[in-house]
């Protein structure tokens, strides 16, 4: 686990280096903190079609949800798939940030 999170940490720096997460201590996934204003549900519709998936991280509270975290799980993930996945996170929110542009 430590070793798969410890790869999904460091693509993530170099793809979204201006985002935040908090990694695993002792468990299996890792939280994403997106930009202001953007929402874990809808960035999931857009990954989806970009061929990613992960789980909106406001499904997870039980009051006032947090609606701009995702939870990432990558300790089932070949190396080549966490790669691979982070860049098409990295697409997806690119994607949406430049809409707002």
């Amino acid at each position: 686990c430590r070793a798969r999170n410890g790869l999904l940490a460091e693509q993530l720096r170099l793809r979204l280096p201006d985002l935040s997460w908090r990694e695993p201590q002792g468990g299996m996934h890792l939280w994403l903190s997106l930009p202001e204003g953007l929402d874990g549900d809808a960035l999931l519709r857009g990954a989806w079609l970009n061929g990613l998936l992960f789980q909106p991280g406001g499904a997870f509270y039980a009051a006032e949800p947090e609606r701009g975290t995702i939870r990432l799980t990558a300790v089932h993930s070949e190396e080549k798939t966490i790669r691979a996945g982070v860049e098409r996170l990295a697409a997806t929110v690119e994607e949406f940030l430049a809409r707002w542009g």
